[in-house]
């Protein structure tokens, strides 16, 4: 299976650039891996259980860490998280 284009995209720029790649990573001890359902969004899925859960909303998803790395440019951001779907996304 191929990638999107965007996600493409964004592998290729992170590839490049050692300095952001340093930068993505959660705060200690806040790691959240999650493999998602089959019938939603995996980030629609996270973002209501994170809603219903204080100890999962404390936790931080590759989308959150994208959202705080400034070189970052934010279509990158929503290719990662789901694009329009995106939490964050609907936010701003």
């Amino acid at each position: 299976m191929s990638l999107e284009a965007e996600t493409q995209e964004f592998l290729e720029y992170l590839h490049a650039n050692e300095s952001v790649r340093s930068l993505i990573k959660a705060a200690p001890n806040k790691t959240l891996l999650y493999s998602g359902g089959f019938f939603q969004s995996i980030f629609n899925e996270l973002e209501m259980e994170k809603r219903k859960n204080a100890n999962l909303a404390r936790l931080q998803t590759l989308s959150d860490v994208l959202e705080l790395v400034p070189a970052l440019r934010r279509p990158h951001v929503e290719a990662v998280c789901g694009g329009p779907t995106c939490a964050r996304s609907r936010a701003t």
